[in-house]
């Protein structure tokens, strides 16, 4: 095998690099919606910051895809090698899922209350208004 080059670090910098991504951009989501401290318009700078924090911490180290689809993207092109791709996919779902939790656990008090206030209650397959 040609390649024995450690993958670590890159898997390590897809995670934290997608944590940033997800946290800061779902982030600003929530705050607008549960706090309506800002509109579409705040929404979308500040998802446009995360792709850039998201880029720049990971870019260093790994390419920076921090999105399956990106990863996805190289490896058919042939710019990025395909054994390597479920490293890459798992490393940016356990970052995307690590910043979910984080913000539902931070965030959880004002849900609840943002709920009970618009008479939304959580259900399956998802969420749907009370009658």
């Amino acid at each position: 095998m040609a390649d024995e080059e450690n993958w670590t670090p890159q898997y390590i910098n897809e995670i934290v690099g997608t944590f940033i991504l997800i946290f800061f951009g779902d982030g600003s989501v929530v705050v607008s919606i549960l706090t309506e401290a800002y509109g579409l318009f705040g929404v979308a700078i500040l998802w446009g910051f995360a792709v850039m924090f998201g880029v720049y911490w990971a870019g260093g180290v790994s390419q920076a895809h921090i999105n399956p689809a990106v990863t996805l993207g190289f490896a058919v092109w042939g710019d990025f090698p395909w054994r390597r791709v479920p490293g890459y996919i798992a490393s940016q779902l356990l970052g995307a899922f690590l910043a979910a939790a984080t913000l539902w656990f931070t965030w959880q008090g004002w849900y609840q209350a943002f709920h009970q206030a618009n008479g939304i209650s959580p259900g399956i397959p998802g969420v749907r208004l009370r009658e």
